[in-house]
């Protein structure tokens, strides 16, 4: 990782555990009694004091208990709505959780299969040498029989997930489409939801390499692939890992909504977080 994204995931960890530690009620308590002793000074407004509030609240009780009623009116609303926005967020990030489950699995079944058929271009290779003993090539060639025997019974499957990575790209769109009412609330999670899509786009661009057919003969597979097809398989590792840890990363901080309401996060563990992502290596 680059030390401007070390930075950037850095400062997005930092920052959003210092405004979960704004919003906890300790200090939002402190906040309204510095406004209420220093009002006269920002507002202009002169409070009444402890005893002449208690005063007022005696003399007109009738009064007091209407005031009473409509707070207990406008919290019993506020946590309606608190309840319920907590659900749609919870529902947006369910629903980013697993896209972000399914991204590692096609990414892992990619990176398998790239290291799988360069190790076996480069074992092909080899049989070829003019220094081979007959001996060895018969057992390479043996060994390369099961190898690609194995490799094939994954084609289906590396198929299959070239057209999942394009429906993750839908499915990231389509909670814009879903949550958008949620998500329109949100600073960060749409930035971070559009960011995702952006290095998730270059990464499915990237996947052009070759996929034998299971009926492909190896060697006539790999005198094509050893031509076209090795520069494309390169490519993509160089972009997957320039961009996967972008992705995951911006990915698990959009699936975190709904997670700061339940239990704002930890300045502490965030620092900590930080700290990490500052070590992690190039």
């Amino acid at each position: 990782m680059e030390l401007k994204d070390k930075l950037k995931f850095s400062s997005l960890a930092v920052g959003a555990g210092l405004v979960a530690l704004a919003q906890r009620p300790f200090f939002l308590l402190l906040a309204a009694i510095g406004l209420y002793y220093s009002s006269d000074t920002i507002l202009g407004v002169v409070p009444l004091k402890p005893f002449e509030l208690s005063e007022a609240m005696a003399g007109a009780k009738e009064a007091t208990l209407a005031a009473a009623g409509l707070v207990v009116a406008i919290v019993s609303v506020s946590a309606f709505k608190h309840a319920k926005r907590l659900d749609l967020e919870l529902a947006a990030s369910a629903e980013i959780s697993l896209i972000s489950s399914d991204l590692i699995n096609v990414l892992t079944t990619y990176g398998i299969y790239c290291q799988k058929i360069l190790e076996l271009k480069d074992r092909f290779a080899i049989r070829y040498h003019p220094d081979l003993h007959p001996v060895a090539r018969e057992k390479l060639d043996e060994d390369l029989r099961q190898e690609w025997a194995i490799l094939l019974t994954r084609v289906r499957e590396i198929s299959a997930d070239r057209d999942e990575i394009w429906s993750l790209i839908r499915r990231i769109l389509g909670v814009f489409q879903k949550h958008q009412p949620v998500l329109g609330s949100r600073i960060l999670t749409p930035i971070m939801l559009e960011r995702a899509q952006f290095h998730l786009e270059a990464v499915a661009n990237a996947a052009t390499f070759p996929v034998p057919e299971r009926d492909h003969n190896l060697v006539e597979f790999m005198r094509v692939f050893m031509v076209l097809g090795v520069p494309s398989v390169h490519r993509y590792v160089q972009v997957e890992r320039r961009h996967k840890t972008k992705l995951l990363g911006y990915l698990g901080g959009a699936s975190s909504i709904g997670s700061s309401t339940i239990a704002p996060r930890s300045v502490l563990n965030a620092g900590r977080m930080a700290w990490k992502l500052m070590r992690l290596r190039e």
